[in-house]
């Protein structure tokens, strides 16, 4: 064990909270954009690692570690920190318990970064979902368009073509910094092919856009209008994340309209009756 430069000034802290577990997706996700923001932006911040407990998924332990208290300052001071206390602390289920530190011993050299960006940490789990989504829609039966399990229910092919619009709505959100839904197409019925064809056009500029956006860019706001009226705002990748779960939602909705007119169902994150397969993800 090697002794530590115990740099004079340097600042060294834990944070420790637990958030409330309906909240958890949403605070992973605020974590990741925030994390990625003062790496790309705060050179006087060291060191800053999330931690989170195996056993209990809701607790986190935070360890940052600031040159000089002017970069503590510049980072407690800042509107990201802001904007992330804003999404986080709300969530907690005590006051976030922060605590000082003196190094005495390391084996690492600071600074340390991470190399992964955000993008390349999210587009495996993009790929695979698109990948799955993909072979669902290719099941929708065309000449069942109008059909709905129930009288308040969404029709099949307006739920089959709402899946097929969504991953361009990530591209805009990476694209762009709103979105107005008053100007958006309106509902139609479509041919299965025409649908698939336009799943392919948005996955790919999907993919691009993850491709081109910049970890920095992960925190610009991004917001849903109508007809001019912001509806709601959240950091870019939030909303991509929400996109995704969104995405998610409606493709098992479209599962159980393929059950109810026995059109089988194909493997998702597992076996179903009519695949005995397991789906693993791409590697």
């Amino acid at each position: 064990m090697a002794l530590s430069g115990t740099t004079s000034g340097m600042i060294r802290q834990l944070a420790r909270y637990e958030v409330r577990p309906e909240s958890l997706p949403r605070c992973l996700a605020a974590i990741q954009e925030f994390v990625a923001y003062v790496r790309a932006h705060e050179p006087g911040t060291l060191r800053y690692e999330v931690w989170q407990e195996p056993d209990h998924p809701t607790r986190f332990a935070h360890l940052f570690v600031f040159r000089d208290a002017a970069a503590d300052r510049a980072h407690s001071e800042s509107a990201e920190v802001k904007q992330f206390a804003g999404i986080l602390y709300p969530e907690c289920l005590a006051p976030v318990e922060f605590t000082d530190y003196t190094q005495i011993a390391a084996n690492v050299e600071l600074p340390a970064r991470a190399s992964m960006t955000i993008a390349a940490g999210m587009l495996p789990e993009f790929d695979q979902e698109m990948k799955t989504t993909r072979r669902v829609l290719e099941r929708v039966p065309g000449d069942r368009g109008q059909w709905r399990p129930h009288p308040k229910s969404f029709p099949l092919g307006h739920l089959a073509q709402l899946v097929s619009w969504m991953p361009g709505w990530i591209a805009n959100t990476l694209r762009k910094t709103s979105l107005d839904i008053g100007a958006a197409p309106k509902y139609s019925f479509e041919a299965t092919d025409t649908l698939l064809r336009g799943f392919d056009d948005n996955v790919t500029a999907a993919r691009k856009g993850f491709e081109t956006t910049a970890d920095a860019d992960w925190m610009v706001t991004w917001s849903l209008m109508h007809t001019g009226r912001t509806l709601f705002s959240a950091p870019r990748g939030v909303v991509v994340r929400q996109h995704i779960s969104h995405l998610i939602h409606h493709r098992a909705q479209l599962g159980v309209y393929l059950r109810l007119l026995d059109v089988p169902v194909p493997a998702m994150y597992g076996p179903t009756a009519d695949e005995r397969t397991f789906e693993l993800p791409s590697s």
